[in-house]
């Protein structure tokens, strides 16, 4: 359970930083606010991932997708290590 929950804050945090990366790579337009595009912040990915899949490689999706996989492998990483060093104690 303690490990879901890491993984859930990992997910949280990297999704925001993934948006605060992609609001300023390209900003929203003046009918969408930016606070709501903040608090959509866990969409903000799968949108991102939708629209490289849909409109081909293009790099400014590509940059916000690296730091939500880095952010999200690395929390991910530190979550399943300290759980299986507990496991084996």
């Amino acid at each position: 359970m303690k490990v879901m929950f890491k993984l859930l804050l990992a997910y949280v945090v990297a999704s925001f930083l993934a948006t605060g990366l992609a609001l300023v790579l390209f900003p929203s337009h003046a009918h969408v606010p930016s606070v709501v595009v903040l608090l959509a912040f866990p969409v903000v990915p799968w949108t991102l991932l939708a629209d490289l899949v849909s409109e081909g490689f293009r790099a400014r999706e590509v940059g916000p997708l690296l730091v939500f996989v880095l952010a999200f492998g690395g929390g991910a990483w530190l979550a399943f290590r300290t759980s299986s060093k507990d496991a084996q104690r």
